[in-house]
């Protein structure tokens, strides 16, 4: 048994930034004939609009706790445990291409880095068979041989929590040209709760509805509440150029997923070098569904927290394998 901290830091990280993005919401900001008016660079050239280069100013930090719990083979059988709880905080991640909210607000893009599965476990065994020659049971090395030797079952169990994931408006309310815009947080999104008084699209429905979102949440048509999201408040002075959202990246969970793999395999050995195996194989045994993460536009009615897709069902494979 092992038991480790494991700890990693990054620095340099590429993201995709827009250099020539408006500092601040402002109503102001593209109304000239240009329409680059409030850029940093519009004094200079005002005929250029986005510049969007990959910059290395991101930093990410991870901590892990991994625990090992390993048998190696004898008496026909091994196994392998691995469980691993860990939390990555950063600025960027698989995604290097999603720009941040506000390219002048570094900052404001720390947070939970996906994918982020706080909880991992797998476990992986073999075990020959007691059956057969030399063996505890039916060990006669006849022609019975054939059938009752040679059996080994194999397994391979796979789990973990559920992956991080960034809600995000619709719209660039900010009036910056954000490539990633996002909300205000006004409520629990794993809480079905009154409509807020100044709903999104995507709360039109749940007031038909007696002014509660739909229950309950958590389920595929409905993963988190949309309604405990709203379009960030107007900026100071202004009459449609809002905030930037509050919400932080990576701030939603979608599903965990579970997984056992199983295969049977037989061995006919008829020589020293030559042996032919059987195998029947199963992947995702018990089709167990592997949800994707939900839709994370929160503004958008009928789709906003909805799970629409999954992973591969189940497989089933015969196969035979001849070594010499």
């Amino acid at each position: 048994m092992q038991v480790a901290y494991v700890g990693t830091h990054g620095v340099k990280l590429a993201f995709l930034s827009n250099l020539n993005q408006p500092i601040q919401p402002l109503d102001s900001n593209f109304s000239d004939s240009t329409g680059n008016f409030g850029r940093p660079y519009f004094n200079t050239v005002p005929d250029v609009a986005g510049i969007r280069t990959e910059s290395h100013a991101y930093a990410s930090i991870a901590h892990a706790l991994q625990v090992k719990l390993e048998k190696r083979f004898s008496s026909g059988w091994s196994m392998l445990n691995a469980y691993t709880w860990q939390h990555t905080l950063g600025q960027t991640e698989e995604n290097e291409f999603l720009e941040p909210q506000d390219t002048h607000n570094p900052q404001g893009e720390r947070a939970d880095n996906s994918p982020d599965y706080r909880h991992q476990f797998s476990s992986a065994w073999s075990y020959e068979l007691p059956i057969g020659p030399a063996k505890r049971f039916l060990n006669n090395a006849g022609s019975a041989r054939w059938v009752f030797g040679g059996w080994q079952l194999n397994g391979i169990i796979s789990a973990h929590t559920g992956q991080a994931v960034t809600p995000l408006l619709s719209s660039d309310f900010s009036n910056t040209g954000s490539g990633a815009y996002r909300p205000d947080v006004i409520g629990d999104p794993y809480k079905a709760g009154p409509v807020p008084s100044n709903p999104d699209s995507s709360c039109a429905q749940t007031i038909s509805q007696g002014g509660r979102a739909a229950d309950p949440v958590h389920t595929l048509a409905t993963w988190y509440n949309p309604c405990a999201f709203a379009i960030p408040v107007l900026a100071p002075g202004q009459t449609f150029a809002h905030l930037f959202g509050k919400a932080r990246r990576g701030s939603l969970r979608g599903p965990g997923a579970y997984n056992l793999d199983l295969s049977l395999f037989k061995d006919f050995k008829f020589s020293e070098t030559l042996n032919l195996q059987f195998r029947a194989e199963a992947f995702n045994l018990f089709n167990h569904p592997q949800f994707a993460t939900p839709a994370n536009t929160v503004d958008v009615a009928g789709f906003s927290g909805q799970i629409t897709s999954s992973g591969r069902a189940r497989e089933l494979q015969l196969a035979l394998k001849l070594t010499f």
